[in-house]
């Protein structure tokens, strides 16, 4: 059951933070949250005007065209696939060989967003090069380190379930009373699925308690951890049902048993 403990949860931080695929999929309803949505427009904003170079003569006129651009990027039709190169790059600059010093953000994929409605509402077209990154810092930047511990910690997680089934197998091929053995081992499953609900619950509290000192790390942090709660929790029902089936056919066993023992 020590196996379980452990081996469950970095699965999970393995396919769904360690795992591109996984984080977008984790963090892409954050892009309609409304509170989100409202934090992003305002760095977008800022950002976009310090990092869009614009031609001569046209920062006055752009500068206001930046900011009603940066309002309604969440309107635009191309706002869906930006996020989700967003969350991609995001990853990528986290998670990758080139990773940063602290955790960030890539909007650059939401600046081009900008940058077009911006050419598009100038009186003549103007292109405007945007840069390939542009990282909004998601706090701390001590918490870059973590990042390595937790793709080693998920990688070891596949290798600890195995080996969890396998002793699990072992121990009710080799067991005098199999149904006894079943019905500790599911007791130990739901002990362990209620210790991972507690220690979810702490974890999220933190999360959601600690300042960032920037209003885009605090919501997306915070909204995140609601996610990744949502998803912790189909895990833990999984295993609560497994833990009943379990003990269901320990129940089931022992009966045979004990009438094949009345039998003898």
């Amino acid at each position: 059951m020590l196996l379980t403990a452990v081996a469950l949860p970095a699965i999970w931080v393995d396919r769904n933070i360690v795992q591109e695929q996984g984080f977008v999929a984790l963090a892409g309803p954050l892009g309609s949250d409304q509170a989100f949505q409202s934090g992003l427009v305002s760095a977008l904003s800022s950002t976009a005007k310090a990092q869009l170079k614009l031609p001569a003569g046209l920062d006055d006129l752009a500068g206001g065209l930046i900011q009603t651009a940066a309002t309604s990027v969440t309107t635009d039709p191309g706002y869906p696939q930006a996020w989700t190169q967003t969350l991609q790059q995001s990853h990528q600059v986290n998670f990758g060989d080139t990773g940063t010093e602290t955790l960030a953000l890539d909007v650059a994929p939401l600046v081009k967003l900008v940058a077009g409605r911006v050419s598009a509402g100038l009186p003549v077209y103007v292109p405007i090069n945007t840069p390939s990154q542009v990282l909004i810092s998601l706090g701390d930047p001590g918490l870059s380190r973590y990042v390595t511990v937790v793709s080693k910690v998920g990688k070891a997680g596949y290798w600890l379930g195995g080996a969890a089934i396998v002793l699990l197998l072992l121990g009710l091929v080799v067991a005098r009373k199999r149904g006894t053995t079943a019905i500790m081992a599911a007791v130990g499953l739901a002990l362990v699925a209620l210790v991972w609900k507690i220690a979810e619950m702490a974890v999220i509290g933190m999360v959601q308690r600690t300042p960032t000192g920037n209003a885009v790390a605090d919501v997306f942090s915070t909204q995140l951890a609601a996610l990744a709660e949502v998803s912790v929790d189909r895990w833990i029902l999984i295993a609560f049902i497994v833990a009943g089936s379990l003990f269901l056919v320990g129940i089931l066993a022992r009966v045979l048993e004990m009438g094949s023992t009345r039998r003898m």
